[in-house]
């Protein structure tokens, strides 16, 4: 859709899409949400690998410098310590829970980084490897850049 505000004598352009629901992504939704509430699964840590952290991290994960970040505040303070606990009996990655002003999240330190940038690496898509790589390697590009594949 497109409209033109005279005001600015600007275009403006709009994208729609819808998507098909699929039976599987049903079940996923009722694992991970309890009467429209958010919560991490009991029993995921047992099901949880290295693919999957990697895709946590894409979505959810922050590199801050000094270490790292899983944005948690959507789940409980139980939830946040199995998932403190998770990380560091099954995956060697020590975590701590961080307080990010009223909520908090999931902070990892430089050493655990490491370790967990080591892990999932081999998962992580082009596009978002500025969030496991030090110095970021996003800084230099536009938001809707794309690295591209230099040949010598």
């Amino acid at each position: 859709m497109t409209w033109h505000d005279p005001k600015r004598n600007k275009d403006h352009y709009s994208w729609y899409f819808h998507t098909k629901t699929f039976p599987a992504l049903s079940e996923l939704y009722q694992w991970f949400y309890h009467n429209t509430v958010k919560v991490f699964p009991k029993d995921i840590e047992h099901i949880l690998t290295p693919r999957m952290l990697a895709v946590w991290f894409m979505d959810d994960g922050s590199y801050t410098g000094r270490g790292a970040t899983i944005n948690t505040h959507c789940f409980s303070m139980e939830e946040q310590v199995r998932i403190v606990k998770m990380l560091q009996d099954k995956f060697d990655i020590p975590a701590t829970i961080v307080k990010d002003r009223t909520k908090y999240k999931i902070g990892i330190n430089r050493w655990g980084f490491e370790k967990l940038v080591d892990m999932i690496s081999p998962f992580i898509i082009p596009t978002m490897t500025y969030k496991i790589a030090y110095p970021r390697n996003d800084l230099a590009q536009t938001r809707w850049s794309y690295p591209t594949k230099v040949e010598g």
